[in-house]
């Protein structure tokens, strides 16, 4: 592939969608773009996980409330993959623009929610724990029960569920404890990865903000000193030239034409 192919020239009419964009900004857009569509497929997969797990077809057995919010997380996933990935392609400004200000309000949602959860430490997962047996119904307690092999939670008498074996001597509040501090392991991993992965796209959604604005800002200031491209016209040694056809360069002696000070020559016919 030529340099010319890969890097399309800034005014040329055969590539007006990435006007000025350039190489760099090019790459940008195409790599946020797929990585939004793998998203956007994430999305997808989440959703169907959690209406799966909603109706009871999963192997894996969890609460009606876990599988709602998984639902949505899925939902909410896919819409903002959607709308990276769309503005992405498309150089849509203003849908880049929402898609920032979503990107970021999320970022600070989870990054206050990860820095009150090390501010909180072992006290904050005993609490954690605590509510989520208090909340938790009675088959949730059963089903705690059985899979820690205890009874209760700060003992055998404290508020067990419904099936609790007299073998058992053990509450839940200790191995609840533990299996959250590894879990919490696990998500800080997963917090610290995805807010990543949100500054990678606020950086690159704010870099084709800026290079759209700039590919703007060089098609209005070409428009108006050659004429519009998009009306097949392009005006070059004081004389104005129809482009029958499809796009034609002016003749070898007028190619020569001043942009902000510096030469610039129209590229040649594909």
């Amino acid at each position: 592939m030529s340099t010319s192919a890969a890097c399309p020239h800034p005014y040329s009419p055969h590539h007006n969608v990435e006007v000025g964009l350039g190489c760099t900004l090019s790459l940008i857009k195409w790599f946020s773009a797929g990585l939004n569509f793998l998203f956007l497929v994430l999305g997808v997969v989440v959703v169907v996980v959690g209406v799966n797990a909603d109706l009871g077809w999963s192997s894996i057995q969890v609460s009606t409330d876990v599988a709602k919010g998984t639902i949505g997380l899925g939902c909410i996933i896919f819409f903002l993959a959607f709308l990276g990935c769309f503005g992405s392609a498309q150089l849509k400004k203003y849908i880049l623009y929402l898609y920032f200000v979503l990107v970021f309000l999320i970022f600070i949602a989870i990054l206050v929610i990860f820095v009150t959860a090390l501010m909180n430490g072992d006290n904050g997962v005993h609490d954690t724990v605590s509510k989520i047996w208090d909340h938790a119904s009675n088959d949730d307690r059963n089903a705690i029960q059985k899979s820690l092999d205890c009874c209760g939670f700060n003992s055998v008498l404290d508020r067990p569920g419904s099936i609790c074996y007299s073998s058992v001597t053990t509450s839940c509040a200790d191995k609840m404890h533990d299996l959250a501090v590894h879990y919490f392991k696990i998500l800080e991993i997963v917090f610290i990865s995805v807010m990543c992965v949100l500054v990678f796209a606020m950086i690159s959604s704010c870099c084709l903000i800026s290079g759209i604005k700039m590919m703007d800002k060089q098609i209005l200031a070409y428009e108006r000193m050659h004429g519009s491209l998009e009306s097949g016209m392009y005006q070059t040694g004081g004389y104005t030239t129809p482009m029958a056809g499809g796009y034609r360069p002016p003749p070898a002696h007028h190619q020569g034409m001043t942009l902000y000070g510096q030469e610039s020559k129209l590229p040649s016919a594909v």
